[in-house]
């Protein structure tokens, strides 16, 4: 296993700070200028456990690299030699910065910040603790993850609120056409929108800046989910200026799983009833929401390492590479008449989706991983028909590709 000090000495080796706490954005610093991208990429793909076995499916949940690993095991085992909150009360200056550099690193200063479980739990705070009347309205889209529609049903049968769906053909329109969506769908009884911001299905970024800045004219507040969208593109809470914002860390950060994280803008904590047994003068705090009772605690302290690692290419190099791992898979299987690429890969990151035509994308799925040794998410789209997913990660190689691809197109020709 790699240990935190050879994983430093690798990145010293191709021109990194041998100090990873003190480089931040790698890809701005001077050093970065003389690393070649494959010198960086070669160092990071050893820091996984990738093994025999490909894995194609980061997006429901991305590998720890060793470094990350070594630093939550040793947090693991420091939090269970003693009393857990004497262990965290030591740790609390270390998670204080570790949330400023999470705010630093989304835009989110103009809010505040905990650390959850996932994207699942910061969505059910906010859509159980938004207050409603029979006569308001909550609108979401046909993109958004299944949990999200579900916990709208569920609040809605017992409290007989309004609720719209609103049907987008993405990728088929354009994000002037997503926008005018939204805009014939505002009324005035709509109080709250759920607004994906990466869609799980096919990897579209969908334009929230511009539909959050059309909310708020229409009086209307924005939960964003952003489940893909920390760690895989550069972005701004500032910027997009939603009211509430979830994502989950261990996707595209490489963090521990079990890391999620909530954002509430300033101006909207008074608003928000938690979920917790907190205590009634702290109603108007941001600390109510961190009620959780007692909990991983060393996920959060190990976000450090997590903003650590990511330190060592910055999120623009990252999310360039992610983007190029996309296209290059995409753009071989489109010479092929047999296969139907179900993202626009010009509005996508990480993620792109595909079918071979006549076939059923289920069954291929075990093909894939018996055959190929190759791990796919197999899912649906809007339209029902089944897709795969693909969402390779930074330790992702283009060999690892080219395996996709060669399976592949051997699968289309024999079905």
């Amino acid at each position: 296993m790699t240990t935190r000090r050879n994983f430093l000495f690798g990145m010293a080796a191709i021109g990194a700070s041998k100090n990873v706490l003190g480089v931040h954005h790698l890809s701005k610093s001077k050093e970065s200028k003389n690393i070649s991208d494959k010198a960086l990429w070669n160092s990071i793909r050893k820091e996984f456990n990738t093994e025999d076995m490909v894995n194609l499916n980061n997006g429901s949940g991305s590998m720890m690299p060793n470094y990350i690993y070594d630093k939550y095991i040793e947090n693991t085992k420091t939090l269970s030699t003693f009393a857990p909150y004497k262990i965290l009360s030591k740790w609390e200056p270390k998670i204080k910065s570790n949330l400023q550099r999470i705010k630093e690193l989304i835009g989110s200063q103009n809010g505040q910040i905990l650390i959850n479980q996932n994207s699942t739990s910061g969505i059910n705070t906010i859509i159980n603790g938004f207050p409603l009347k029979k006569k308001h309205e909550v609108l979401y889209s046909n993109v958004e993850y299944p949990h999200v529609e579900e916990t709208i049903l569920n609040r809605s049968i017992k409290e007989k609120f309004k609720v719209k769906k609103i049907f987008l053909n993405i990728p088929k329109i354009s994000d002037r056409e997503i926008l005018e969506c939204y805009r014939k769908a505002f009324r005035n009884k709509t109080k709250l929108l759920i607004l994906t911001h990466i869609t799980h299905r096919r990897g579209h970024i969908m334009p929230v800046k511009a539909i959050c800045q059309l909310a708020a004219e229409h009086g209307i507040e924005t939960m964003v989910d952003g489940a893909h969208s920390i760690g895989q593109i550069d972005h701004s809470l500032k910027e997009i200026n939603c009211e509430y914002y979830v994502t989950s860390l261990h996707k595209w950060l490489n963090a521990p799983l079990g890391t999620g994280l909530l954002y509430i803008r300033n101006d909207k904590i008074e608003k928000i009833n938690p979920p917790g047994s907190y205590p009634q003068k702290l109603k108007d705090k941001f600390v109510k929401f961190d009620y959780q009772g007692t909990r991983a605690f060393q996920n959060i302290v190990t976000t450090g390492a997590v903003l650590d690692f990511l330190d060592q290419m910055g999120i623009e190099k990252k999310q360039q590479r992610l983007n190029d791992l996309k296209k290059y898979w995409v753009s071989a299987l489109k010479e092929h008449d047999k296969f139907i690429i179900a993202s626009d890969i010009n509005r996508s990151c990480a993620i792109a989706s595909f079918r071979i035509k006549d076939t059923n994308s289920n069954s291929l799925k075990k093909v894939y991983l018996n055959k190929y040794k190759i791990h796919i998410k197999c899912t649906s789209g809007w339209d029902k028909a089944p897709i795969m997913r693909i969402s390779p990660d930074i330790y992702t190689s283009f060999e690892d590709l080219d395996r996709f691809i060669g399976a592949s197109i051997e699968i289309a020709e024999n079905t």
